[in-house]
């Protein structure tokens, strides 16, 4: 007798011994409930009859196709060949559902593997994402174009898309690599907003600033606005700090500084796009 299809069902028998939950659909032939008891009939021919502390039936199913827009993760890496997710969840206890995941192997065939409820998380693509993707999609091809006219070349022999050139690697090689790997816009990141067209102040970022040597009002407003605005212009003229402090708020800086006497009397200024 063949086991169950794993798309349908899923079956979990608990360990008299260890007392754990094992999936062993892979041995089962049928499953059905009847009563409070749940019926398991193995492939070897043999029939149990299960209480509810000992088997537990996942065969509410709900199927959905992903794309490379989509993020599925199983145990924390993300995976970009999975093309198709069933969900299956017990009807007694819907919220803790367990997975099957086809994924598409470099020859081409689709395989089956079956995860429990931690092991996967799966974030679809919105409208907007989708609508974004256009515009990196045209972003990508130049990019492709880029690293072409450079005399980058794709490597026939690797199982993902991976740009070559030569024992030197090309920064145009390098970019389309990036790119490659950026199927869509980074999650609340300053590529994010200014494709939306909107940004949000929702940062995390303190309202306190340490500044790691003296600094003005506008200076100080500048960096507070970067830290809190997913885009942010600091713009003023020549030696007012503009590149010191761009520094300041895109990484932690230990070492003391002083500004130059230049910079004292001019006004360093900010403009930032928020939706609040």
């Amino acid at each position: 007798m063949e086991s169950v299809d794993p798309r349908t069902m899923h079956v979990l028998i608990r360990d008299k011994e260890t007392l754990t939950w094992q999936d062993e659909t892979w041995k089962v032939a049928k499953a059905r409930r009847d009563g409070n008891r749940i019926v398991v009939t193995y492939t070897n021919g043999k029939e149990y009859r299960y209480g509810e502390e000992r088997a537990r039936l996942y065969d509410q199913v709900e199927r959905r196709t992903v794309d490379a827009l989509d993020e599925v993760r199983v145990g924390g890496k993300r995976r970009t060949n999975v093309e198709i997710i069933w969900t299956l969840r017990r009807s007694d206890h819907p919220r803790d559902p367990r997975y099957t995941l086809a994924y598409r192997t470099a020859e081409g065939t689709l395989k089956l593997h079956r995860y429990g409820h931690d092991e996967v998380r799966v974030t679809y693509a919105t409208a907007e994402d989708r609508h974004n993707a256009a515009t990196l999609n045209y972003v990508r091809e130049e990019v492709r174009a880029q690293a072409r006219r450079a005399g980058a070349m794709l490597d026939p022999t690797a199982q993902y898309p991976r740009w070559v050139s030569g024992e030197k690697m090309l920064p145009e090689a390098i970019l389309a690599n990036v790119w490659e790997w950026l199927p869509q816009s980074p999650r609340r990141s300053a590529l994010e907003a200014f494709l939306a067209g909107v940004s949000s102040t929702k940062t995390g970022a303190s309202d306190r600033l340490i500044m790691p040597f003296p600094s003005n009002i506008d200076q100080r407003n500048a960096i507070r606005a970067a830290l809190t605005h997913q885009l942010s212009i600091i713009d003023g003229p020549p030696g007012t700090g503009k590149r010191r402090r761009s520094s300041i708020s895109s990484r932690p800086s230990s070492r003391k500084a002083r500004p130059s006497a230049s910079s004292r009397g001019r006004t360093l200024r900010s403009i930032t796009s928020s939706t609040s």
